[in-house]
């Protein structure tokens, strides 16, 4: 995982459950878009004065996303919706998910963020916790 903590996102990341935080009389303050219709010219003054950041995916974020079991290599086991043991190894941002009977690989790329790991595993069937 990357030694940078957080980073300033882009107005495009945002969406419905995305999780980020506010700096609000100099506290850092976790909150999420919860409504079909942020106010995002708000959220873009925020992102322009430095008032935003999201925290980069860490082995938490991982961790506290599905229910995991993790091998010496470092290795994250875990089961889609369909019972089949599936393993994702993290390099940096780099993240490899691979159906481990199939030897077949399900995603293969970049994720900043605890919101985008969890789009991604509702994508490939992983119920998240």
């Amino acid at each position: 995982m990357s030694e940078e903590k957080y980073y300033t996102p882009i107005i495009d990341e945002f969406r419905v459950w995305f999780v980020y935080e506010v700096k609000r009389n100099e506290i850092w303050t976790r909150t999420y878009i919860n409504r079909k219709n942020p106010d995002i010219s708000r959220i873009q003054a925020k992102i322009e004065d430095k008032k935003i950041r999201v925290k980069f995916l860490d082995i938490d974020d991982i961790e506290n996303l599905i229910v995991t079991k993790i091998d010496p290599d470092g290795c994250f086991y875990f089961e889609d919706n369909d019972k089949n043991e599936l393993c994702m190894s993290v390099s940096g941002r780099a993240i490899k998910i691979v159906d481990v009977e199939m030897n077949e690989t399900r995603f293969s790329g970049q994720i900043k963020n605890r919101s985008e790991l969890k789009v991604l595993l509702n994508q490939i069937h992983v119920k998240c916790i």
